[in-house]
């Protein structure tokens, strides 16, 4: 069964990530990196996971709804091989996403907006 969590990136913000990516310092880093001679090219891995590192953890918390969706079932077919299974699955993971969330990338007001929504409707009185 396909699954994912929608807003699971959304959970948290990172503003030195964002601002990191947003300049392509890491495509900068990147080729720095590759340049390299291969003793420093490991230590400039080294650096680069450690930033990285305390960066996420100064994330900050963003309240946003967070909901697991599931795909409809894939079984696997007789004679099917494990490569032909792994790329429907794939391509059925998709469908689910895309299906769910029609624009790709994250989406905090869009996160945040279903959250309201949804404290909206379980503040408002029910009607019977």
């Amino acid at each position: 069964v396909p699954c994912f969590v929608d807003n699971g990136e959304e959970m948290r913000w990172c503003p030195l990530v964002d601002a990191w990516s947003a300049l392509h310092l890491d495509v900068l880093y990147g080729k720095v990196m590759r340049g390299s001679p291969q003793p420093l090219r490991r230590w400039l891995w080294q650096l680069w996971l450690f930033c990285w590192f305390l960066a996420v953890h100064l994330s900050l918390p963003v309240p946003v709804k967070a909901t697991a969706v599931l795909g409809a079932p894939i079984s696997a077919k007789e004679g099917e091989g494990a490569a032909e299974l792994a790329v429907r699955v794939r391509a059925g993971l998709q469908a689910t996403i895309d299906k769910q969330r029609p624009t790709r990338g994250r989406s905090f007001l869009r996160g945040l907006w279903q959250r309201w929504q949804s404290a909206d409707s379980e503040c408002s009185p029910s009607k019977g």
